[in-house]
This record gives structure tokens, C-alpha cells and sequence, in this order.
């Protein structure tokens, strides 16, 4: 995803064109194809453009329409065509030719802010309004795309490239020690907050929220919240909700395309298998013309049980997509270290970067489907009876009985779940997964981290009744991180861009319309939408964790060394030094305890220091 920057000095004082052609070029692993810088007084962008779109190739980034206001971004748009209807510009605009940024630049033009509420897509944009001084930011609602920000007392400067932001002479390189408590306590600190970042000087803007600076003043407000209140739908014909359903992910696939081609990381499981399988049906019809389809599948055959290599197979050879596997046996653990903006929760780093670079050889952009697990989740049974009637809610529990034999609990649904998987006395309870007794003490009562767990664990509690539709997605779309475009400081190869088709606005308020059951239970809105595009094989399969990967890496011969590990002097402020790591740990263990080595890895390599 291409990478942009901009810089504003408060004092007026004219922007170093120099300061800012250094810091573009450091973005060319983000965008290889072209990097350009603009700067006007006290005003500079630069761009390095990574060509993800058939628009790109008239891509001119920073960019204008009128030498009035300047847009730098990484963007796309979707429901291009609508937005010009709207827009009223029909006859001015020739979508063939036109990119993204210009679009945001033509919504900014009539709505001003408000053009926010005319953008789908994924998106974080810096633009320069000349006549009103004005600085306008912002990232797309659900997070796909990041943008941080530094504000110093003479400049504010707005980047998606944290590595980046760290080259700059006035940002210094403190950590931020909240960013560390977050990872020992949740493997990401986003969890805890995501307007933090592992910098002290370097913030992060939320998702779904805009960033102005105007008159000596910073304003960050929130433009968008999970919609509240929407309508159900109510058809007569069962047909008609998967026909609605399908023709939603139809759309939101062949919005996320726009390449002659693309790639599919492909497990065996529901949600990639019907992404591909409506891609493939795209290309049948010919609405994606020449555009080839790869499939690129982790496999383990050795390590942990997993039929993940047959059910991938078995959905590529139904759908006649060529299919490449990649050995997750062969990797070892946790080794070697990558040059990441934070210490990622990989257990075997080389993998992850293996598996980036062959999609690469096969295309820039690569679909996933890691959201719908959250989207199409089911909420309660109360629910779903106040949503209809007691009579209709039995009928469809007996349905969905005699499709996958099991039906929603009568009680309260996943509250119940929820309920078993904080109760201290439960099997799949937080004492699988407690509070990290290993963090070192004084830094725990520095950074006050047993609140922080415990408010987490009421977050949940809180967030999970489940009173609401809005209250689910709240909880399950929200709370998580999507955005991956920003992952490495700085590299030899560019990263693919990932999209998701059901992180989209059209996927989330058609969720919130469909009667709860029986199509939010078990995903039945998927595998129903699916009868005569995969195998039932597949279809009716059971969603099948692949286990504890880090438990069962920790018991291969080779990776013996985490008996002995012990934390280094950079990281034994917050990890005591009687940390041990034993193989008779419970599985979970294995995963909690692998933070605290991947955080020493990560501050012993302050990669973070090297220059491109």
C-alpha cells in the first residue's frame, strides 16, 4: 500500500524540501513505482506510490484539482461509480482514468468534512485546504489503513509509515512503556488502546475518525459508530436473503479487485474457500476480465494435526484455481528477527515473511476473509426470539438441528460462551489464560497493569451482553485491529495489499438487517449462500482450530533453548529475571509466556534505528 507524508510547521516557517525528499524516499519500500514531494510555505507532502488499482496508472500523487486543495493518501474507493452519481459529475468523470485520491479530492470539493459519509472503502488521507489553512485527516472506519501523527511545538507531521516518522530529526525514539505493558498483557497493545503507538511521540489516529487543524488548533472527533436501529429485513422466499447476501459479497469482491490480478490466502475453512469461490465465479462471467486467481495455502503436516491441505485442495480443485502450499514444518521458531513496527505474535517469523513474498509472485493485492468470524457472529437466543416469535425461533433451531446437528443453546446464546470463558471455574476459563504473574513488579504498579487486565476482562463482560445488534458488532468488529499495511519498518520488498470484502459498510448494515436465526448461527448465511458453489464436504465442515502452534513448536528437539531462556538487560525492566519457560506448562502458557521472548527479541534488535 503506497506511502505518504505530510508535514505542517505551525510557525509558518517554510517546510525543508530536503527533510521532506529524504523522508519519501525512505517510503519507497511502501510504494516502489514513484515518489514525489510538494511544498508550498509552510505545507509539504510527499508520496510513494504502490500501483494497486487500473486507476493508479494515472496516479500523480500529492495531487490536486485546482493548485487550491492537495490530497496525499493511500486509498481506495469503492462504489466508484455511485460516488460520481452523487457527486453529480457524470459527464466530468471518466472512472478509467480517474484515481482514488481524486475522487476524495472532487467528495471534498462539494461536502467539505462531510464528504466522510460519502466514502466507502479503505482509506487515510491527508488534505491541504489553501483558502481556509486548513489541515483535514482522516482513516476509514474500520482501521484497513493506518495514520500517525508527531505534534511538536513548531510542526505537526502525519505519516502511515511508523519507520518513517522515526527518521525525522525532531521525533525522538523514547518508548512508550504503556505500548509495552499492552503487549505482555494482550500480545498487542491495541487491545488496550489504539491511539497509542511504541513510541511516546508518535500517536496513532483512530479508526473511523478525522483529524483538523485550523487556527492554531487540533480537533480529533469521531465521524462513524456501527449503525444503530436498522430495519430487519423480511422476506417471504428463504432464497431472497442469500440472493441479497450474494449479491452484497459479489460487489464488495469485485470492488476489492481492480487488478489484472490477484491472490487468495485460501485456508480450508468457510470464509476464504467462498471468497474464492465467488471470485472464480466472477471470472466465469467475465466481470473481471483476464484476471488471474492464485491461491496460497500454510500448511502442516508434522507439527499439528490439520486437514487444512485437504480441505484447501479439495476447494481448488472444485473451483479449478491453482493452488500453492507453503510448509509451516519446515520454519523454525521464533527466529529470525523481522523488522516490525511492533513485536508481532509470530511464532515462526520467516514463515509469515515467506508467505508475503510468494503472493507478491503472483499479485500486488491479496484477498482474506479474517473478518467474517466476527461479522456473521450470533448473538443470543433472546434475541433472536424478540427479533421474531417463540414458535418461528423453534422452527428454525430445529432446522438448523437437522442441517449441522447442533442448534443454538436455549438459554443465552454466546452470553453463555462468554460467561464460560471468564469464569474462574469453568473449563475454557481465564485461568487457561492469566494475568502474566511473571511482569516484572515495579513496572507492573508503574503502568498499573492489573487494572488494565481487570478492565479488560469487565470490557468484555460489559460489551458482550449482547443487549443489542449494534452491541455484538460493537464488541467483535471494533475492538479488533484490521489494519496490516504498516507491519515493517522498512524492507527490501514491498508488502502485498490485503482487503477484506466483508469489512465493508454495505456487508455490516446488511448483518444488522438479517433475522438473527437461523443465518447467524453457525454462519448459515454463508453456507447456505454456498450450496451450489463448494462442496458440501466443505460446506458442512465444523470451524477446526489448528491448535496450540506455539505449544507444539516449543516440543520439537531444536527449540529446547526456551528451557534456558533468560530476559536480556533491555527487556528485564519489565520481565523478572526468574522467568522460566517449561515444558510442562499447559498449551496456553506456551503461547503467553512466548510474548515476553518476542518482546526481548524485538528491544535487543532496536531495529527501529536502522536507516533504509
Amino acid at each position: 500500500m503506497s506511502g505518504f507524508i505530510a508535514i505542517y510547521n505551525t510557525n509558518k516557517e517554510p517546510v525543508d524540501r530536503s527533510l521532506l525528499k529524504r523522508l519519501t524516499n525512505s517510503l519507497k519500500f511502501r510504494g516502489p513505482d514513484q515518489q514525489k514531494v510538494w511544498t508550498d510555505g509552510e505545507i509539504g507532502m510527499g508520496h510513494a506510490l504502490f500501483k494497486t488499482t487500473f486507476e493508479a496508472k494515472y496516479e500523480n500523487q500529492p495531487a490536486t484539482l485546482d493548485n487550491k486543495v492537495w490530497i496525499t493518501c493511500s486509498a481506495r474507493i469503492d462504489d466508484r461509480e455511485h460516488l460520481v452519481n452523487k457527486l453529480g459529475m457524470k459527464r466530468e468523470i471518466n472512472l478509467q482514468t480517474t484515481p482514488d485520491s481524486e475522487l476524495i479530492l472532487h467528495a471534498y470539493n462539494k461536502w467539505g468534512e462531510d464528504c466522510l459519509d460519502h466514502l466507502l472503502g479503505d482509506f487515510a488521507f491527508v488534505i491541504w485546504d489553501t483558502q481556509q489553512q486548513k489541515l483535514f485527516c482522516a482513516r476509514d472506519r474500520l482501521g484497513m489503513r493506518k495514520l500517525y501523527y508527531a505534534q511538536q511545538s513548531e510542526n505537526i507531521v502525519l505519516c502511515n509509515t511508523l519507520g518513517t516518522l522515526l527518521q525525522h530529526p525532531k521525533i525522538q525514539q523514547k518508548l512508550n512503556e504503556r505500548a509495552i505493558g499492552g503487549i505482555l498483557l494482550f500480545g498487542k497493545y491495541t487491545w488496550m488502546d489504539k491511539s497509542i503507538t511504541m513510541f511516546e511521540d508518535i500517536s496513532a489516529l483512530l479508526p473511523a475518525h478525522k483529524l483538523v487543524f485550523q487556527n492554531g488548533r487540533m480537533y480529533i472527533n469521531q465521524y462513524w459508530d456501527i449503525p444503530d436501529n436498522i430495519p430487519l429485513l423480511h422476506y417471504k422466499d428463504p432464497q431472497n436473503y442469500t440472493e441479497h447476501f450474494l449479491e452484497i459479497l459479489n460487489t464488495s469482491i469485485l470492488d476489492r479487485i481492480r487488478m489484472p490480478s490477484v491472490a487468495i490466502l485460501m485456508s480450508g475453512g468457510m470464509d476464504s474457500t467462498s471468497i474464492a469461490a465467488i471470485t472464480k465465479q466472477l471470472q466465469r462471467q467475465k466481470k473481471i476480465t483476464d484476471t488471474q486467481i492464485n491461491a496460497i495455502t500454510v500448511v502442516y503436516d508434522r507439527i499439528i494435526p490439520s486437514k487444512e491441505r485437504y480441505f484447501a485442495d479439495l476447494a481448488a480443485q472444485h473451483l479449478d484455481i491453482p493452488i500453492h502450499y507453503i510448509y509451516g514444518d519446515h520454519y523454525p521458531f521464533l527466529d529470525p528477527s523481522i523488522k516490525t513496527t511492533y513485536p508481532m505474535e509470530l511464532p515462526q517469523p520467516k514463515l509469515w515473511e515467506d508467505t508475503q513474498k510468494k503472493i507478491n509472485s503472483f499479485s500486488r493485492v491479496v484477498l482474506v476473509g479474517d473478518a467474517a468470524d466476527e461479522l456473521i457472529e450470533y448473538p443470543s437466543t433472546l434475541l433472536a426470539v424478540k427479533e421474531s416469535n417463540i414458535f418461528n425461533s423453534i422452527r428454525n433451531m430445529l432446522k438448523l438441528q437437522y442441517l449441522y446437528g447442533k442448534h443454538p443453546p436455549l438459554g443465552l446464546g454466546i452470553r453463555t460462551k462468554l460467561k464460560a470463558w471468564i469464569s474462574n471455574n469453568a473449563k475454557h476459563s481465564v485461568s487457561n489464560y492469566p494475568y502474566p504473574v511473571w511482569i516484572n513488579k515495579e513496572f507492573e504498579q508503574k503502568m498499573h497493569l492489573k487494572l488494565e487486565w481487570e478492565k479488560m476482562w469487565h470490557s468484555l463482560r460489559e460489551n458482550q451482553s449482547m443487549h443489542s445488534r449494534k452491541a455484538t458488532l460493537q464488541a467483535s468488529l471494533t475492538n479488533a485491529d484490521w489494519g496490516t499495511d504498516d507491519l515493517l519498518m522498512h524492507n527490501d520488498y514491498t508488502l502485498p495489499e490485503a482487503r477484506d470484502p466483508f469489512l465493508d459498510l454495505r456487508m455490516i448494515e446488511f448483518i444488522l438487517a438479517l433475522p438473527t436465526l437461523p443465518w447467524l448461527f453457525n454462519k448459515h448465511i454463508l453456507r447456505a449462500s454456498m450450496k451450489n458453489m463448494l462442496p458440501d464436504q466443505l460446506r458442512k465442515r465444523a470451524k477446526t482450530p489448528l491448535g496450540h502452534l506455539h505449544h507444539a513448536l516449543t516440543q520439537q528437539d531444536e527449540n529446547r533453548w526456551i528451557e534456558t531462556w533468560k530476559p536480556s538487560i533491555s527487556s528485564s525492566p519489565y520481565i523478572k529475571d526468574t522467568f522460566s519457560f517449561s515444558q510442562s506448562d499447559i498449551p496456553s502458557q506456551h503461547y503467553l509466556k512466548s510474548r515476553a521472548i518476542l518482546l526481548d527479541m524485538w528491544l535487543t534488535k532496536p531495529l527501529w534505528t536502522e536507516s533504509p
